[in-house]
């Protein structure tokens, strides 16, 4: 019989505490997000659309048109939802879920890449600290399953489970075109961190692709003819004031800076104190997809191919999340500190969330009259 050291038992039990506080933010979050679900219907219009698509699948499987200017994937979803007698508050109800268990999917990430437990806790806590995460997250939107599937891919990575890390990434680029950008991203990491197979994780997502193109060419009789139509869209939206772009600093500044400050409040202050830590030790399967899809959402902005909208970023939560946790660490290293970031916390949590999530919530009501 071996007896445990006062170190492990303490490690072990700093572990189970760790785990109650996820466990807690993730029954949190969602009763929360049902709270916001009961309130009214959905409030993004785009919701509506996919839904449409999915019901437009169902009769015309094989026509790739149905999808207008988005990838399949969340429409085969929406299809499912309504194939099971659930339609689009049932999917609203299963995104919530989904989306509430990101907190525990990052803190295990976390947990693998040897970070101490009450930094994973609290990036955790962080990821949901924010009314529009919250709020989106149960939105029948494909948001939370492009979140679940990038960490999905890079805990599968890290498990050693190559074919989990190619079909979690192949989802992605048929659910997201941001996607699209990350893969020289993942190539270059599985050409670092050589494993048997591990090419895999960025061909099979080409090969996703190439195959998506091929049949969008085969029905619209031309190829990339939907991303015209999307040019097309976001210069109508362009033309009625909406989404227009902005200067190269200011357009630098949206994803980075504007719209997380907006979300986590003065908190948000310490992410520069986890720069170092961060790009240190978050495993490059999950950093490098994500600096990548900062980049292309940032630049796509400038260039004026989308419309600069927040949910651009809620799969980018659990990165800002993770960082601003090990900014956190370092700073309440110092008693000073420390006070400073549960002053931060306390003001974030006890004031500015409820009051943004009231103000969701009658919209939710007004939104159903």
């Amino acid at each position: 019989m071996f007896s445990l050291s006062a170190e492990q038992h303490n490690h072990a039990r700093t572990l189970r505490a760790a785990r109650v506080i996820v466990f807690c933010v993730c029954i949190a979050s969602f009763a929360v997000r049902m709270w916001l679900w009961q309130s009214g219907p959905d409030t993004d219009s785009d919701a509506y659309g996919h839904m449409a698509s999915g019901a437009a699948w169902l009769q015309r499987p094989l026509d790739t048109r149905v999808h207008w200017v988005w990838l399949p994937l969340w429409h085969v979803v929406c299809a499912a939802a309504i194939k099971l007698g659930g339609g689009h508050q049932a999917l609203r109800v299963a995104n919530a879920l989904l989306a509430s268990l990101l907190p525990a999917m990052l803190a295990a990430l976390m947990l693998r890449a040897q970070r101490p437990p009450m930094i994973a806790a609290f990036a955790a806590l962080l990821s949901v600290s924010g009314a529009f995460l919250l709020d989106h997250g149960q939105s029948a939107e494909p948001e939370p399953l492009f979140a679940a599937l990038l960490l999905g891919a890079a805990l599968a990575w890290q498990s050693g489970r190559v074919w989990a890390a190619a079909a979690c990434f192949a989802a992605t680029c048929m659910l997201r075109y941001e996607a699209w950008a990350f893969l020289p991203a993942v190539c270059a990491f599985c050409m670092r961190e050589r494993k048997p197979w591990g090419h895999a994780a960025w061909g099979v997502p080409v090969a996703a692709i190439a195959l998506w193109c091929a049949a969008r060419a085969h029905d619209d009789g031309g190829w990339f003819i939907f991303v015209q139509a999307n040019r097309d869209f976001v210069r109508s939206a362009h033309a009625h004031g909406v989404g227009l772009a902005e200067s190269f600093w200011r357009a630098l500044q949206l994803y980075t800076l504007r719209i997380p400050f907006l979300e986590w409040g003065p908190i948000f202050a310490v992410s520069l104190l986890g720069i170092h830590a961060f790009c240190t030790h978050t495993p490059r399967s999950f950093l490098w997809p994500a600096a990548s899809l900062l980049a292309f959402i940032t630049y796509g902005w400038f260039a004026g191919q989308h419309l600069g909208l927040p949910r651009h970023m809620f799969a980018l939560a659990p990165a800002f999340a993770w960082l601003m946790a090990e900014g956190a660490a370092r700073a309440s290293q110092r008693k000073a500190g420390a006070l400073l970031v549960a002053g931060a916390m306390l003001f974030q949590l006890g004031w500015r969330v409820p009051h943004a999530l009231a103000r969701v919530q009658l919209e939710h009501v007004h939104y159903a009259r």
